[in-house]
Formats: structure tokens, C-alpha cells, sequence
């Protein structure tokens, strides 16, 4: 009887210690931003991080993805988040307030045109050759570029709207709570 109290105390600390862990706003958690592009769905973004800080880039806890235009389709299988200094910039509340630098350049010798330019917007690099690229433009609502491994090129200015932050669980939190609450229950049911 004292070894069955035993092991339930130490089922009910684990889960204790568990919750604790996992709940701690200290932790970061995975966040999820979905992606649609002139109202389709491009795909998603899932960063390893915490929202509280006004204007962090949570480019740098990028940890999976999957996306996809026009027959291109890239997830972290096939292909690697490029562009070190890309922008993924939040607020507080975790709404995105900027995900690439831009400025506008004068073209052409007559007169002025103006190119909108974006830089250090998040970029992704198939194994193939293909790629995908997105920024949002104050000016023009969105831009995304996207090349096939054949070689084409889609570049077009569309709305771009991210949704979320949705708070995605972490399957670590979920296997340990349930091996917990099992062991929990097993030695519940032996005491009887």
C-alpha cells in the first residue's frame, strides 16, 4: 500500500510539474499565421514564440511552414526559409505590422516611374529551383512572387492578409499529459 501511495504521488507531482512547465507564460509556445493571397488560401507559417513584446520579428523562431501558388508547393521537407534578415514584425497583440522594407525608386530617363522595391520580405527556396516570396505594400496591398523549378515567374500585387495568431498545442505537452493522467488512472484503479 505505502509503494501504490507512492507512485500516486509521484503520478499526480509529474502532472503537476507537467502543467506548470507547459502553462508557464516563460514558455514559448508554437503560434500559427495562415496566409491568404487576393482570397486564396497560400498556406501557413508556425513560429516557436511567445507575443507580449511590442514589434519582435519572429523570423528568427520560424520552425515549419507550408505553401503554395500555382502548382509550386513548398513545406520544410523540400525547401529552406532564405533571407536571414527577412521581416515577420508584430505588436503586441501579435497582429503583423510589417513583414518587408520597400521604397520607391524612379525608373526610366523620361520623366518618372515609380518601381516599388521590397527587401527583407520572407523568402522560401525549393530544392528544385522554385521559390516563394511575400510582402504586404502599404501601396499596393500585397506582393507575391513565385517561381516554378521550370523557370516561370508569377509577380503580381494583390491583397495579402495574414490571420492569426492561432496558439497551435504542442504534441510534446500532449503525449506527456496523457502518459501522465494514465499513469494516474492505472495506479487509481490498482488502489481499489
Amino acid at each position: 500500500m505505502k509503494n501504490r501511495f507512492s507512485f500516486a504521488n509521484c503520478a499526480a507531482c509529474y502532472l503537476f510539474s507537467c502543467l506548470l512547465f507547459f502553462g508557464s507564460s516563460a514558455h514559448a509556445g508554437l503560434l500559427r499565421y495562415d496566409i491568404v493571397y487576393n482570397e486564396e488560401h497560400l498556406g501557413h507559417m508556425v513560429f516557436d514564440a511567445q507575443i507580449g513584446a511590442l514589434s519582435q520579428n519572429l523570423w528568427t523562431s520560424l520552425v515549419d511552414w507550408t505553401l503554395g501558388w500555382d502548382e509550386v508547393v513548398l513545406d520544410r521537407s523540400n525547401s529552406v526559409a532564405a533571407n536571414a534578415s527577412s521581416r515577420f514584425f508584430i505588436d503586441a497583440v501579435g497582429n503583423v505590422i510589417n513583414d518587408g522594407m520597400e521604397e520607391i525608386i524612379c525608373t526610366g530617363s523620361l520623366g518618372c516611374a515609380p518601381e516599388l522595391v521590397v527587401t527583407d520580405n520572407p523568402v522560401f527556396e525549393g530544392s528544385d529551383g522554385s521559390s516563394i516570396g511575400f510582402s504586404r505594400s502599404a501601396i499596393a496591398g500585397g506582393m507575391l512572387t513565385v517561381t516554378s523549378a521550370n523557370g516561370d515567374v508569377y509577380r503580381g500585387y494583390r491583397p495579402l492578409v495574414y490571420t492569426g495568431p492561432f496558439a497551435v498545442p504542442l504534441p510534446a505537452t500532449i503525449w506527456l499529459l496523457v502518459i501522465a493522467l494514465y499513469g494516474l488512472g492505472v495506479t487509481r484503479h490498482r488502489a481499489r
